[in-house]
């Protein structure tokens, strides 16, 4: 029964193991993956920025002020 016992240990020791290994290598390329969008909010401005092509989308937030991009709500890509 002693024998049986450990065996569990080191079966759930490895099962454990090889979950936390998966969960480590799943959020590290999320943490090195750069965005390619940057959305930026002010007070009364919304930014998209491309970091690639460096161009910039800009909404008003006030209808009746400022400047909106004829495509903000277009699809980016």
């Amino acid at each position: 029964m002693k024998m049986n016992l450990e065996l569990k240990s080191l079966f759930v020791g490895v099962i454990i193991t090889v979950l936390l290994t998966l969960a480590l290598g799943a959020t590290k390329e999320s943490f090195l993956r750069v965005g390619r969008f940057h959305i930026e909010i002010d007070h009364n401005h919304v930014f998209v920025l491309d970091s690639i092509t460096g161009q910039v989308w800009e909404k008003y937030l006030l209808p009746d002020r400022g400047t909106t991009s004829k495509d903000f709500a277009e699809p980016k890509l």
